[in-house]
């Protein structure tokens, strides 16, 4: 299992559509997924609709969240 630990964040997509996951967590936590690789995340997003998008969209591309801090009143990246 490959644990990575960081701030993800949602990014814009080509061509207008959906926001992605996006940066360094995102990336490596995404890639580890798609060789094969049990891949978790640990680390905070805000409590905000971006932070469930980002969920979504991890849990989507095989990415799980071993620990997930939702802190009040911050922003997602």
């Amino acid at each position: 299992m490959i644990v990575v630990v960081g701030r993800p964040a949602l990014g814009a997509a080509a061509a207008g559509g959906p926001e992605r996951p996006t940066g360094p967590v995102a990336r490596i936590a995404r890639a580890a997924a798609a060789a094969g690789a049990a891949g978790e995340r640990r680390g905070a997003v805000g409590d905000d609709d971006r932070a469930d998008a980002l969920a979504v969209a991890l849990g989507r591309a095989g990415v799980g969240h071993a620990a997930l801090l939702r802190l009040a009143g911050a922003v997602t990246p």
